[in-house]
């Protein structure tokens, strides 16, 4: 189905924080590699994140559900899947046609499932947001100059008695790997949907002499979408990746939650 593909991102994700292995301490990482791939299907642009999600023995769902735009219903705008490992872990796949966004300037509200914003700074260029599915979960895209960043906030049913606890909050520590930048972690909200995973990714410093004959075919093609791509590089990177952490008794919480999941090796859900 995909066709002319670019990877222009594959990186393992080694961030540290309380919860996070390797870091001296218990607890597991979120994210083993990412790839980031822009391609041509059908003559549209798309913008794909591929991420290896490392829960340890909590065992993930599968899903795989479209990407909608509450100001144009009924059309899809792309997928998300997550195809689970048996003992835990899996692969999220996120599929985001950039053509149609920009056609139908789907911009939306660059907030997480909890109402906070996403952890992941994009400056003045507009972010396109997507629901999946019908659900509270959501997709991000930003393609403008200086801007490449694409991300999925999944809710999770089981981490929704976690943020009644704690409320809304997010710890989403930070990663610098080569050209690629971003943040992955958890996010809390005392509702139902508002709680779950997020991975956010800056791809942007990748694009920059890339001199594969798809990437060079974008700067041909006389269309919105190929201009945003070629774009990007045209003024140094201006994505803002942060570290976003919760006070400490909190953040020890979601640890400690985590660990708990992780010792009855859990089953977790898709929040619809």
């Amino acid at each position: 189905m995909f066709r002319n593909r670019v990877s222009v991102a594959l990186v393992t994700l080694v961030v540290c924080s309380a919860w996070i292995s390797g870091c001296g301490k218990k607890g597991f990482s979120i994210v083993r590699n990412a790839n980031v791939v822009a391609s041509t299907v059908n003559s549209e642009a798309h913008v794909r994140l591929d991420a290896d999600l490392d829960t340890k023995s909590i065992v993930l769902f599968a899903i795989e559900l479209p990407i909608m735009n509450a100001s144009h219903p009924g059309k899809q705008y792309g997928t998300v899947a997550l195809r689970p490992n048996a003992g835990g872990g899996g692969q999220l796949s996120v599929d985001v046609n950039l053509t149609q966004a920009i056609n139908d300037r789907v911009v939306g509200d660059a907030r997480l499932p909890n109402g906070n914003l996403i952890p992941i700074g994009t400056g003045s260029a507009e972010v396109f947001s997507f629901d999946v599915g019908s659900s509270k979960s959501k997709v991000y895209l930003a393609v403008a100059p200086g801007v490449a960043v694409i991300g999925s906030a999944l809710a999770i049913k089981e981490l929704e008695g976690l943020g009644q606890a704690i409320g809304g909050v997010d710890l989403f520590p930070q990663f610098t790997m080569g050209k690629v930048r971003g943040v992955a972690g958890v996010f809390t909200g005392t509702g139902a949907g508002q709680s779950g995973l997020g991975v956010f990714a800056d791809f942007g410093d990748v694009l920059k002499g890339n001199t594969t004959p798809q990437v060079l075919a974008f700067a041909r093609m006389p269309s919105a979408e190929a201009s945003a791509l070629t774009r990007v590089t045209e003024v140094p990177n201006q994505v803002k990746v942060r570290a976003v952490k919760p006070s400490k008794s909190k953040e020890d919480k979601i640890n400690a939650y985590l660990m708990k999941l992780n010792s009855k090796r859990a089953k977790v859900h898709f929040s619809n």
